[in-house]
């Protein structure tokens, strides 16, 4: 697993305000989302060998706010992640998620990740 990895989270507009306080800039985060779904590429027992791992990937990615949700598929054949990136770096920051997850590292699944831009419900998400 790979460690000290941190993605920022949204960009704080206008720059023009460099004293704004954290709560002030809060306001000015713009997130996008992402849908990474993950597709076992091994036999379900050598994923289960990596899952604690992966789990734990996944807790660093939750800490950092960027993941907002994770969970397997219904069968068991892979799995999704709701992520939250920042906007002006969408695919270098999904591809740095794929690329440090064990599960990837590891050959075990791959990952195909699309972009979000949610209208419905997204104040519920930025909330989160």
């Amino acid at each position: 697993m790979a460690g000290g990895y941190l993605v920022r989270v949204g960009r704080v507009l206008p720059r023009s305000d460099a004293k704004a306080s954290a709560s002030q800039a809060r306001r000015y985060i713009s997130p996008m989302y992402a849908i990474a779904i993950l597709r076992y590429r091994r036999p379900l027992d050598e994923v289960l060998e990596a899952v604690d791992d992966h789990r734990a990937y996944l807790k660093t990615l939750k800490d950092q706010g960027i993941l907002v949700a994770s969970g397997p598929a219904q069968p068991r054949n892979g799995g999704m992640l709701l992520l939250r990136v920042p906007d002006d770096d969408i695919i270098p920051s999904l591809d740095r998620i794929r690329d440090a997850d064990p599960f990837y590292v590891r050959g075990l699944a791959q990952y195909e990740l699309i972009p979000w831009a949610p209208t419905i419900g997204k104040d519920g998400l930025d909330k989160m």
